[in-house]
């Protein structure tokens, strides 16, 4: 099971956050990049 440490989103956001870096291509580094333009998947993962 994933950890939770104080000030990050929970578990399933990791992995999703992850799963979209792997499905877009994308490395750790860019995508906080591209989720400062995507406002509706931030909403949803609650970032």
């Amino acid at each position: 099971m994933l950890g939770r440490h104080p000030g990050e989103p929970v578990c399933w956001v990791h992995v999703v956050l992850h799963c979209f870096r792997l499905e877009e291509g994308h490395s750790y580094r860019e995508t906080p990049n591209r989720l400062k333009y995507m406002s509706e998947v931030r909403d949803v993962l609650g970032i």
